[in-house]
């Protein structure tokens, strides 16, 4: 069975299918009162504009569109977004003429719905293959090339639609299309980390207890380490570095040098291990113990710049602490690896033993840190 085939109406049906399936991002505006697609056939109540007299070629008109919202969601302490699509029917700007209608005329519509949300799912799928801005704009404009070669095809195969045989046909294989093609979730990264490395580099505050016994002013430096880790372990390398004054003279007073009261260069070299406490979705405490050697250096006053009389003395130390993690950021590029960037703050206690000198400091350090890290696979 066909309807009236003839070239004006044929250009005129062109016309309408293009205007009936403009689902494009800047198209409609969202409207409260919309249809999402669930799977049940559309009816003619679903037109909430009815009785239109229309001299058209077609007695009907169906406005719909995809709509992208922007969600979030949690992986144990990132933050990641995701595109879900939907597609809606507008019942407010959709219309049939009661007076003309055929029970193929709502086929098409229902077609058509079909389309869109196959569209979607298409759209979904590829979207959910790669986080990158490029991927995802190749995979945007292939779901929409794909949507439009599939309106072609329906156009063709249906003779524009009028040929009720070939609806009938189409509509059985739309629905076969939708079965097979189920919608997709986000493909979310996985909060379990293998191997992670980055650096730290911090500002570092040392103030020596019981000063009246060590002789020694607070020491300013800087903090510095190369920090690795295997799933929650972390360990590492660190240095810290500053400089510090001694109250009085001879406060070693070494068999070949009685240092001076002057300025005084204290760094430790250290060995970290540490443990990652995730404890929300934007703060991680990671407890740790160090064991490292120290060195105070100090320039011969004679010969400041001279670097082969500077004088130094060895020793070992020790210190424990707390780092608290503020994530600010964890980018995901692509499915296996991310960069966080965070800010680290680590007070701690340290223990220092130099010849016959104990030393007991509190340390604290403001460091910015950035990690770069690989996921499960």
């Amino acid at each position: 069975m066909k309807l009236n085939n003839t070239p004006t109406a044929k250009c005129l049906l062109i016309a309408m299918i293009v205007l009936s399936t403009t689902y494009t991002y800047a198209g409609l505006p969202k409207l409260i009162n919309s249809r999402i697609w669930n799977g049940q056939s559309l009816t003619w109540n679903d037109f909430q504009v009815r009785h239109i007299s229309t001299d058209t070629i077609r007695p009907w008109y169906i406005s719909l569109d995809i709509e992208d919202e922007t969600k979030t969601a949690w992986v144990g302490n990132t933050r990641f977004e995701y595109t879900e699509f939907t597609a809606y029917m507008y019942p407010i700007s959709s219309w049939y003429d009661p007076d003309k209608i055929s029970e193929y005329d709502l086929q098409s519509c229902n077609i058509l719905f079909n389309l869109v949300e196959l569209n979607a799912r298409m759209l979904q799928k590829e979207f959910n293959t790669g986080y990158s801005s490029e991927s995802r704009h190749q995979a945007r404009e292939h779901a929409w090339n794909e949507a439009e070669q599939r309106l072609k095809e329906y156009s063709l195969e249906t003779d524009y639609q009028r040929d009720t045989v070939a609806l009938t046909n189409y509509a059985r294989n739309i629905q076969r299309e939708l079965n097979m093609l189920p919608r997709t979730e986000p493909k979310l990264p996985s909060s379990d980390y293998d191997w992670h490395y980055g650096f730290h580099l911090g500002y570092l505050n040392m103030n020596p207890l019981n000063k009246s016994h060590n002789d020694l002013s607070a020491i300013n430096g800087f903090d510095f380490s190369f920090i690795g880790g295997y799933r929650r372990l972390e360990f590492g390398f660190n240095i810290k570095s500053g400089s510090t004054h001694i109250s009085q003279s001879a406060y070693f007073n070494d068999d070949d040098y009685v240092w001076q009261a002057d300025e005084t260069v204290l760094a430790n070299q250290f060995l970290n291990l540490g443990y990652r406490a995730y404890s929300g979705q934007y703060f991680r405490l990671v407890p740790f113990a160090n064991i490292g050697s120290c060195a105070f250096t100090q320039p011969d006053p004679v010969f400041p710049k001279d670097s082969e009389k500077k004088h130094q003395k060895k020793g070992l130390c020790l210190d424990a602490g707390l780092s608290l993690d503020y994530i600010m950021m964890r980018d995901i590029r692509q499915h296996n690896n991310s960069t966080e960037y965070f800010l680290r703050l680590t007070p701690n206690i340290s223990y220092t033993k130099i010849g016959g000198h104990e030393i007991w400091a509190a340390n604290v350090c403001l460091s910015f840190c950035f990690d770069f890290q690989f996921l499960r696979k």
